[in-house]
């Protein structure tokens, strides 16, 4: 009896002893644990917040601003930009001071005039170039391009591409496109067919009837309304679907492996038929992979609108940001946010990411 109580002491007294040890682990954790802000550099535009933490402190913390013109900072640490301009913002404990460098820049101005290619036989042909980054630097103009097909390029369209140093044409569209509705070559750039959309049709056929009855017309302004006609608008979930069918996914590896393979000073042209969805989708990833806001990078998507509307003299809903957007809120729902799709889902590395930034980025 005397034994079997010695030994429930024991037990009891090492309880205590390992209870304690937990609970003590926290307190000991945090108590040396480094205070530092959660950032120390920040990107805004006008009309931004974004909140500063001060990680690991007790108590309250006093938040200044070196130039309320600049940016305001709320006593939470809340960041309002305000002008352009850079300034300090810091965070007071103890007498301590921890500061964020604030960058404001300007809202990107996101207009078709500065996109535009100015193509006579293809259709939406833009540049990617110009947009300012999250990093603060600004995507290199002239490098990527996107468009419609090609098949009704112009001598002058070829010689203007040719002048941009363009070495690779990446094709979107359905193997049957492809070869019954060819593009035409670029001299000295090379063709890949990168399927965006799994299908078990071959839409030779189609791309036939397109072909023989967009690019028989007799001018090029009436090839263009053609096929701005033609180009309605797609259903609601088309972009969703893209965002969920790995299929895609693959192709969208395809197409970063392409950018990260290109040489300095070389140009990249990507396209569909209409250059609108396919070539919208694989855009906005883009304009993201690269840092561009998701605000721009909608807007920029917006502008094949003002493009068809153009071509056709009348407003037109093409494209509609709605629709993308819901493929944009089951890529946040899902991954947290795009950067974490394309890491996850597309296979794009965080180091790859740096690598296409470092190239195109100014």
């Amino acid at each position: 009896m005397r034994e079997a109580r010695r030994i429930r002491s024991t037990m009891i007294l090492w309880l205590v002893v390992v209870l304690t040890a937990v609970t003590a682990l926290p307190v000991m954790s945090f108590a040396g644990a480094k205070v530092k802000l959660n950032k120390t550099k920040a990107v805004m535009f006008i009309g931004e917040s974004q909140t500063l933490k001060l990680k690991n402190a007790r108590g309250k913390v006093k938040w200044t601003t070196a130039d309320k013109r600049v940016a305001t900072v709320s006593g939470k640490g809340e960041v309002k930009a305000k002008k352009t301009g850079r300034i300090w913002i810091r965070a007071i404990k103890k007498k301590k001071k921890y500061k964020c460098r604030v960058c404001v820049y300007r809202v990107n101005a996101v207009k078709l005039e500065n996109q535009q290619v100015g193509l006579e036989g293809v259709i939406n042909a833009r540049q990617l170039g110009g947009y300012r980054t999250r990093s603060g630097k600004k995507i290199k103009k002239n490098l990527i391009f996107r468009s419609g097909e090609l098949a009704g390029a112009t001598d002058n369209d070829l010689a203007r591409l040719r002048a941009y140093h363009l070495t690779r044409v990446v094709d979107l569209r359905f193997p049957g496109d492809y070869t019954d509705c060819p593009d035409r070559k670029v001299s000295g750039a090379d063709n890949v067919l990168i399927t965006l959309i799994k299908s078990s049709k071959d839409y030779k056929a189609s791309a036939q009837a397109r072909c023989q009855r967009v690019y028989s017309l007799a001018t090029q302004n009436e090839q263009l309304a053609a096929a701005a006609q033609d180009g309605g608008c797609v259903g609601k979930n088309f972009y969703l679907n893209l965002a969920k069918s790995g299929y895609t996914s693959k192709q969208l590896k395809r197409w970063f492996n392409i950018l990260a393979k290109q040489k300095k000073g070389d140009a990249v042209l990507f396209h569909c038929i209409y250059g609108k969805d396919r070539t919208g989708y694989v855009a906005y990833m883009t304009l993201v992979a690269l840092g561009v806001d998701q605000k721009t990078a909608l807007k920029d998507f917006a502008l094949t609108n003002e493009e068809f509307g153009r071509v056709l003299s009348k407003k037109t809903s093409a494209v509609k940001a709605a629709y993308m957007k819901t493929a944009l809120n089951y890529i946040k729902k899902k991954y947290g946010t795009t950067r974490k799709y394309l890491n996850k889902e597309v296979g794009l590395t965080d180091s790859q990411i740096e690598k296409l930034r470092a190239m195109y980025l100014e």
